[in-house]
């Protein structure tokens, strides 16, 4: 492999990524600022509970599709008869999950949509704009096309700011309610124009009907996204469970409402922290599922390459953070140093964690772009019990509050990066 090659146009292709992270996160930390002040708290907050419902919904049709794609479509050699056979069948898993969804939220008396239409067939039709949106941005992703991906975020984050606004005023939160929904459909319509052009564009395959998709090959296309997306969505879907546990324990501890809106509080810089790094780290995704047929000694020193670039990224936030939040928290609590001394600690550990979230992401994709997708659920599943028995010893044994909760994501990652670099050292 020419590292020199793929790996030079990494920063370029990571430094659009981030433009996208920060276009598509920042509109909607704007957005929300805006709903908070139009609905104020108590709205605001049924209109919260009601898009993370929406977002954990969609989360569970999808259940690791979009990874599987993004793999499937690296691997796909820039073939037009293999892109279109990959839309599809992602397609077709999507009418699947979403019916076994929808059938079981309905056996539960549950309607996600209720406060727009009781109809069953709006529930059907969002559900499935939304699931096929994230589908097309998978498959965007799995060709590298960022700049696509730049712009179908600043088309679609402007009216989204007006329908949701707009809406709030008029309706409150169900009219703001409405606008997401909305703002997902322009979504679908641009991406989905976008896919086509990308897969358009590609020369055809030599000697193959590119529009002609053998029924047999389907479902051979069918069933691999079905085995693939199983361990992705397995391991995804495992983390915001362990991490309500952990904040659980937290919770019933000593003060403990205060020391979890302490640990939120904090954890919001650790987030800061990682978004740059964790949208750089996401570019190799794609390159390490493009390489897998390359030697294990190219594809281990391209590992290195990009984990020392986005390494280096993340050192200097966190230096930059170190010395910034004391001086932010002074602002905001007015001089009370008693409250940044008690928690500092805390932060510290918090900040000193995203290096090794960084690599943990970094190995993580090395490891699932070698398509060792079970391999990557286990150690996954060995962080989640690790990060359970720390929680459960720093919170309810030793009784060390939020500094405890942040020990325990700090040695959970530590031996999470340990088990993905023994892995990898070991892989054939």
């Amino acid at each position: 492999m020419n590292n020199k090659i793929e790996l030079s146009g990494f920063l370029k292709l990571g430094s659009l990524s981030v433009i996208n992270t920060i276009v598509s996160k920042g509109s909607f930390f704007i957005i929300n600022l805006l709903l908070l002040k139009i609905l104020g708290f108590e709205l605001f907050g049924n209109y919260s509970l009601l898009k993370n419902t929406i977002d954990t919904f969609i989360g569970f049709v999808l259940l690791g599709i979009g990874s599987a794609i993004t793999i499937e479509v690296a691997q796909s050699n820039d073939s037009r008869y293999d892109l279109y056979a990959i839309q599809i069948s992602g397609i077709l898993y999507i009418l699947m999950t979403s019916l076994l969804v929808i059938i079981a939220s309905k056996l539960f008396s549950f309607s996600l949509f209720g406060w727009y239409s009781p109809k069953l067939i709006y529930e059907v039709l969002f559900v499935i704009v939304f699931a096929i949106s994230s589908i097309n941005n998978s498959i965007l992703y799995g060709l590298q096309k960022y700049k696509l991906l730049i712009i179908n975020a600043i088309i679609s984050i402007l009216p989204a700011i007006l329908m949701m606004v707009y809406g709030a005023k008029i309706s409150g939160y169900t009219g703001a309610l409405k606008g997401y929904v909305y703002y997902y459909i322009i979504v679908f319509f641009i991406s989905s124009y976008q896919v086509f052009i990308c897969i358009k564009s590609i020369d055809r395959s030599p000697g193959v009907n590119n529009y002609k998709i053998s029924f047999d090959d389907l479902i051979i296309r069918f069933k691999k996204l079905i085995l693939m997306s199983l361990p992705l969505g397995l391991a995804a879907l495992m983390v915001g469970p362990v991490i309500l546990k952990s904040n659980y324990m937290l919770f019933n501890s000593f003060n403990g409402d205060k020391e979890l809106g302490v640990f939120e509080s904090l954890n919001q810089w650790k987030n800061i922290a990682i978004l740059i790094p964790a949208a750089l780290s996401q570019v190799s995704f794609p390159i390490f599922a493009q390489n897998i047929n390359k030697s294990k000694e190219d594809k281990i020193l391209a590992l290195k390459e990009i984990g020392v670039k986005v390494l280096k990224i993340n050192l200097v936030i966190i230096c930059c953070l170190i010395i910034l939040v004391p001086i932010i928290y002074f602002i905001l609590l007015r001089g009370d140093f008693e409250v940044i001394k008690d928690n500092y600690f805390s932060l510290i550990i918090l900040l000193l964690s995203t290096p090794i979230i960084t690599l943990t992401n970094i190995s993580g994709y090395f490891i699932n772009g070698n398509n060792k997708l079970w391999i990557g659920f286990f150690i996954n599943l060995i962080w989640a019990v690790i990060f359970l028995i720390c929680s459960y010893f720093m919170i309810t044994i030793l009784n060390y509050g939020n500094f405890g909760l942040s020990i325990a994501y700090f040695l959970s990652y530590l031996a999470l990066i340990i088990f993905n670099f023994l892995y990898i050292k070991y892989l054939k």
